[in-house]
């Protein structure tokens, strides 16, 4: 009778045994990841004693690498850089063998600067396409104030303007306020169009000569330029005549 009752017990015993080694488990460590908005690359470890999948929420801004495995695995989650004006989020599903953990994601804003960027530009009276530099990591909108001022184009790298030719026979004024999405002021920048458009000018004045039979013995050139404020002094070059 001992015989048997032994034979069962050590029977239990290994019944035991396998059950508890077959009792799948799984855990993700850590549960969060939060980035910049520059993106990047970190890791997760997923601890598991059998074969586990991942499913993402199919956001397209981040990729998963290995998607499924056995036993313990590192998961690395690389994120794009991010230019919007609010906070993204996403998560992604581990399982194994019926158990479930959930992996958040979070990727903050753009940091704003404290203070937007101030231009200020002059230009000329004549119609013209200008370019300025866009804010450098941001989606954003533009306002512009001023009559005879359109928007040509813009993207990551500039915002190129169009200017009507000043007629109104005075100086304008103009200004370009750059926001992101939520009214975030990134950058402003003032225009003032001359009235006028002058190009070089040469004069040449003669001395007198001495006598009506003789030639002229010096020569004065004055030059009047312009530049898009206004136009220089004249600067007066003599030469002597031979």
């Amino acid at each position: 009778m001992k015989k048997y009752l032994a034979i069962l017990l050590a029977t239990m015993v290994i019944v035991a045994c396998e059950q508890e080694k077959t009792t799948p488990t799984l855990s993700v460590t850590p549960t969060d990841l939060e980035f910049s908005s520059e993106g990047g690359s970190k890791t997760v470890k997923v601890q598991t004693n059998t074969d586990w999948t991942l499913t993402t929420d199919g956001s397209d801004w981040y990729t998963v690498s290995p998607t499924e495995g056995s036993g313990d695995t590192e998961v690395t989650v690389t994120l794009n850089n991010y230019t919007d004006a609010s906070v993204r989020t996403a998560q992604i599903k581990f399982e194994a063998d019926g158990l479930v953990e959930t992996l958040a994601i979070l990727q903050n804003r753009p940091e704003t600067p404290k203070d937007p960027t101030e231009l200020s530009f002059s230009i000329r009276a004549y119609a013209q396409d200008y370019t300025i530099p866009a804010p450098k990591g941001f989606t954003y909108k533009i306002v512009l104030n001023g009559e005879g001022l359109s928007l040509v184009s813009s993207d990551a790298e500039n915002i190129i303007l169009h200017f009507d030719a000043n007629t109104t026979g005075q100086n304008r004024d103009f200004s370009v306020t750059v926001l992101t999405t939520d009214d975030i002021k990134l950058e402003n920048a003032t225009f003032r169009q001359s009235w006028r458009s002058l190009e070089s000018l040469f004069l040449t004045r003669y001395s007198s000569p001495a006598s009506p039979f003789q030639s002229p013995t010096t020569m004065t050139l004055w030059m009047v330029t312009s530049t898009s404020r206004s136009p220089t002094l004249p600067v007066r070059s003599s030469m002597p005549m031979e």
